[in-house]
Order: structure tokens, then sequence, then C-alpha cells
């Protein structure tokens, strides 16, 4: 069979005239059609199916393609066109079969095109369709320019570390769909493969790399994976990890293959997109240390980012608005006494303020976050324990580097005193930067379920109930808007007077709030039961 096809092959080529001229020149045109009576990528290519993954393009074996012999030469054009249905996916290959480029979409359309330096003696193209789909196109060779080889560089492959391309809508692309099925990893939530493309790249060095994929037109999405033997291996994933809703990765990596698979969050989106994978270099994670109340300089710097300080941010949601490839400046400090502390950071630019527990780098927790306070200038003010912390100071938006001044202080004496409120009241309080925070007394009895809000139509309002036996209740969006809600039933240990603590999540506060306390109904005899016997 395998020689059957093979001769229907020569034969085919022999029609065509490519044999007989050395095969398709510059300036010439075949018409291909792709049919069940074709060889497949197996035949052709051995272990077509890893050869392609590696390459960018997962394929079946068994897809029918057609070979065409090309002539050898200098800058050389290669476009595959087609009208209708048909989606042509390109290749070209040396005479012992390994992939010299390989092309699915270009510039915004389903038609391929391939740019070559040099067309070595013995090369071949191979076109077959999306899916194995069968189809007619057009196949025209064309003399280059050094232009278009580095616009067909940088369009369609990583080999500079930067990219430039475009998803297309509805693309449909099966092969695509199941190389994520086949990951079957809980992180990746996003359903819709259809239109995604895999983008190859390798690293020859080990160490860490930076991932970085924007658009101005859609939300991206990526998934980057290992290559190995014609299997893909999941490696990590990334939705908002960038500057706005960009994706953005630093990845430890072995020398060897792997690939980004691209996509939109919303799953097909017709848009531009860039992409660009380079050599990251961290720095020792230099902490400047601070005494209490004290102030102290540093300097935000490229090569300090925030995973240098802090291993697991990206393990689980925390309330910080940096991301580990965030460049920052870290401040450590000690409590010795619990209280109320303000921490401010000072810099040219607009910066934002993090503040974790710090008792080790594996340990590290985030505690609070900040962005504008006074003017661009970022502050936290916040209740601490005696411990360890970190204050990492981070540029707001793209800025690499700049000079930052750090500030921690008590401000214990500025603290108002507690009003009582009773179940059924409300009260409004005004907060302002030099009176950011309003403190209440709520007495909890048992057998009650709760509520809690704190409304405004200036200020994001958040909430933090302190219990007689320490534990908290926090909250900042639980109502309409930015608004804090929450509902409740004490347990047993949570009975008598709390403290309730009603601030800005983020912001200089200059506005009013109006905290409301309810007790909505009785509980059940079984249900106090459980609780409070």
């Amino acid at each position: 069979m395998k020689r059957a096809s093979l001769l229907f092959l020569l034969v085919a080529l022999l029609v065509s005239g490519c044999f007989l001229e050395g095969g398709l020149g510059h300036g010439k045109t075949a018409e291909v059609e792709v049919t069940a009576a074709e060889p497949g990528l197996e035949e052709v290519i051995a272990d077509a199916e890893a050869v392609f993954l590696t390459a960018g393009v997962p394929v079946e074996d068994d897809f029918p393609c057609v070979l065409l012999k090309l002539k050898s030469g200098g800058i050389t054009v290669v476009e595959a066109t087609a009208s209708g249905r048909f989606d042509p996916v390109m290749a070209v290959v040396d005479k012992e079969g390994a992939v010299l480029a390989v092309n699915d979409d270009w510039d915004g359309t389903v038609d391929s095109r391939i740019v070559l330096g040099e067309v070595p003696p013995g090369a071949r193209i191979l076109v077959w369709g999306l899916n194995g789909d069968r189809g007619s196109a057009t196949v025209a060779v064309s003399a280059g320019t050094a232009k278009d080889l580095e616009d067909w560089t940088i369009g369609a492959t990583l080999a500079t570390g930067y990219m430039e391309s475009v998803l297309l809508e509805d693309k449909g692309n099966d092969c695509m769909e199941e190389l994520i099925e086949d990951l079957d990893n809980s992180e990746i939530y996003v359903s819709d493969w259809e239109s995604a493309i895999l983008v190859p790249f390798s690293v020859t060095t080990e160490g860490y790399h930076a991932i970085t994929l924007d658009s101005e037109e859609f939300d991206p999405y990526m998934v980057v994976v290992s290559i190995d033997r014609g299997r893909a291996d999941y490696l990590a994933m990334n939705d908002d990890g960038g500057t706005d809703w960009n994706s953005r990765l630093i990845l430890d990596l072995e020398p060897g293959s792997y690939g980004v698979v691209v996509n939109s969050y919303s799953g097909s989106d017709d848009s531009p997109f860039s992409i660009s994978v380079s050599p990251v270099e961290l720095g020792d994670g230099e902490i400047s240390w601070v005494e209490v109340p004290a102030s102290g300089e540093g300097f935000i710097s490229g090569e300090e980012m925030a995973m240098v300080f802090w291993p697991g941010i990206n393990d689980e949601w925390h309330c910080s608005g940096i991301v580990a490839s965030t460049p920052v400046s870290a401040f450590g400090f000690v409590v010795e006494e619990s209280g109320l502390y303000e921490l401010s950071a000072v810099s040219d630019i607009d910066c934002t303020l993090t503040l974790l527990g710090y008792e080790s780098p594996e340990d590290a927790l985030c505690i609070d976050y900040n962005d504008d306070y006074d003017g661009w200038n970022p502050s936290i003010i916040q209740n601490l324990e005696p411990g360890t912390y970190l204050a990492l100071v981070a540029p707001y938006d793209d800025a690499s580097q700049a000079a930052v001044t750090f500030l921690v202080e008590s401000v214990e004496e500025n603290l108002p005193d507690p009003v009582p409120l009773v179940p059924g009241a409300s009260h409004e309080i005004t907060l302002s930067p030099g009176s950011p925070i309003g403190l209440f007394t709520l007495n909890m009895v048992g057998g009650y379920n709760y509520s809690l809000s704190a409304e405004s139509e200036d200020l994001d309002a958040m909430i933090t109930v302190t219990f007689t036996d320490g534990s908290q209740l926090v909250d900042d969006d639980g109502g309409e808007g930015f608004n804090s809600y929450i509902e409740f039933v004490p347990t047993a240990g949570q009975l008598g007077e709390a403290i309730l603590r009603v601030e800005t999540y983020a912001g200089s506060p200059d506005g009013s709030i109006t905290v409301s306390f309810q007790r909505l109904e009785r509980l059940g005899e079984e249900q106090s039961f459980s609780l409070y016997d």
C-alpha cells in the first residue's frame, strides 16, 4: 500500500513538472488538491506527530498531504492560499525530512506563508488541511528580501525571543483542543481552545526565563508546556500576571523544547498579540532592615523581583497587587510590642506597598496592600503583633527602577475611642488621612444570627471583627459594589464584647461610611445546642 502511494506521488509530481524543472522555483505556482488518496504525513516524515508538535503544529500521523519539490536558492517566499472553507497548513523540510519551517496562519488569515533565508538542495513543500481536512490550494514561490525574512521571523517564530501574531476567531482546531485535554490539569480553567495556537521555543542554558503575553484587544491567557518525544507536559498557566490583564510567568527551565499555548480568556477572539521569552537574572534578595520607628532608603531594581523575597507568591490568592515578576525594593522590620502601626513609601513614581508576615521566606504571608494613600504614595495602617515583617515597594506601572523612601512608626495614640454599636443601630463615621479608622464595640449574645455592613458612595469600605477569643472576620466587597457585608453566627468562644474596625481597602480616606449592626433571627434549639452546648 505504501509503495502504491509513493508511485502515485511520483506520477503526480511528474505531471506537475516539478521534477522536470528541479522543483518549484521563484515565480512559479502549483495547484494542489489534498484528497484521501494522498499519502499520510507519517509516510513522508518519520514520527510526524512528534516532529510537528515540537515545531508548534499538533497533527495526526494519518493527515493526508501533498508533497512538492522546492528548487534550491536564496531568500524564498512560499505561500499557500485557498478559497472556501479549506484551511491549509504548510511546512518545508530538507531531504532528510527535518523541518526547516512550518506555518498555519499568516497576517490574520488562514493562508500559510514561509520565508527561508536559503533553500537547500532536496527541500520539499508539504501542504495538508487543518484537522486533516481535504481541499485545494495554490502554492506560489517567489524571490524574497531581507525584510520579508525579518517580518516572517518575527511574525511566525520566537527565533529572536519576540513574536507578533494574531489569534483567529472560530479557528476550529481539533488538535489544539486535544492537546489541552491530554494535559488533564485542573489548574487550566479556560475551556475553549479551538482558536489557540502553540508557539514553540527552545532553551539552551538552564535558568529563569520570563514569558510575557500581551494584547491591547483581548484578555490573554497562556499555558506553558515542555515538549519531549511527541509528548506535551504541563508546566504552568497564567492569566493576569503581567500589566493590566496581560499574562506573565517566570519559570526555572532546563535546556530543552517548550511551547506556549496562546489563548484568549474568553476563548475565541480575532485579535493581535505579542509574546516574548527571555532569560532573567535574579537579584540576591537584599533586604534593607529598619528600626521601629525609623525610615530607610532603597531602590527598586529590575533584578530584585517579588518572587526572590516571596517564593510562594503564586501558590494561592493573596491581597497584594504585585506578581512574581514585579520589581521591588524590600524593607524588613521587627515589631516588639502589639499596636497600631503606619507604613508608608515615597517615590518619584507611582508605587504600591505590600506588607508580609515574614518569619521566613517560605512562610511569607500577605497581610495588607495599598496603592494610593497620599497622592501616588502608598500607606498601610495595621494592627501588628510582635514579629518580623517585610514591606515590598513596587512600581504601579511598567517602571523597572526608582529610588524609594520607606517609613514605619507607631500610631497608637491616634486611635479613636470605640463607639458602642447595638443591634438594630446604624452609625455614620467620617474618615480622613488624619483619622483613617473607625472603631466600635459589639456585644455578642448566643443563639442569634448577625449581620454587619459598611456602605459608602465615595470609599471602598473594609471591616474587621475581632472576637474575645482572638479570632477575626474580615470583609471587603461582600455587599453591593465596593461595600462590605457579612452574616455570621458567633461560636461559644466569640460571645461577649467584640471590636469592629472600619477602614478603606485602598487609597487615602476622605469621606463618610455608614456602619450597620443587625440581629437577624434567633437560632433553633438544635442549632444553638450544637454551637454552645
